[in-house]
């Protein structure tokens, strides 16, 4: 017999199941989205972490966007992948147990004034709520013609209203072809979103003609 004590919006759930399987369940809808795309990757042996870069935290609309934290995460395949067919199966398999909010898909593409081509590099988004922000607003009358007739909402010369704004993270799962394209993207700022052929080096060529013909290392 398990036990698990989880903490979930202000109230605590003591449970005992029989088995690891319904414990691990359990146990991940007590994480934040975060934890489990992170540990998601962490397990996967065929695929490292190449770098993650953060937002500080900050306040919900007006004043500090839409997303309050975001994280980029860097992905690559410890060996390297050059179709973008094999990127995309890998990249729907990243994270197998949490449905992602969005994404984009990878693709080849001719469009454009580059005729050689390029690879559209395709990413996961994770949406989740993280804290609420709520608001509390008083305005008080002190003219006494005010006062006397006040306006619609003021009672006793005062008007009070109260809001909650859900303030949000988003992660990006980002996948690149191998090592040396994430450093790039995430230290550079260079290909982050698209990779042009002409990009890549002599030996990549040569592995993406020979995965398009069906031939694997």
């Amino acid at each position: 017999m398990y036990l698990i004590l989880c903490y979930n919006l202000g109230s605590y759930w003591v449970q005992s199941w029989p088995s690891e399987t319904t414990i691990r369940s359990y146990t991940e809808e007590c994480m934040s989205k975060l934890t489990q795309v992170k540990a998601a990757l962490y397990r996967n042996p065929k695929v490292g972490i190449v770098d993650v870069k953060t937002s500080p935290f900050k306040p919900a609309p007006p004043w500090g966007g839409l997303w309050s934290e975001t994280y980029d995460i860097f992905v690559a395949p410890r060996k390297g992948i050059y179709t973008a067919a094999e990127l995309q199966a890998m990249l729907v398999s990243l994270v197998p147990d949490i449905e992602p909010n969005a994404s984009d898909s990878f693709e080849d593409s001719f469009a454009g004034f580059d005729s050689h081509g390029s690879l559209q590099l395709g990413k996961l988004y994770f949406d989740e709520e993280i804290g609420v922000m709520k608001t509390r607003d008083e305005v008080e009358l002190t003219d006494e013609d005010l006062l006397g007739s006040p306006p619609q909402g003021f009672v006793g010369g005062k008007r009070v209203s109260e809001s909650e704004t859900p303030l949000l993270r988003r992660t990006w799962v980002r996948l690149y072809p191998n090592v040396r394209h994430a450093l790039t993207a995430a230290q550079e700022g260079k290909n982050e979103y698209t990779i042009p052929f002409r990009d890549l080096r002599p030996g990549e060529r040569l592995a993406r003609l020979l995965a398009r013909m069906g031939f694997r290392g």
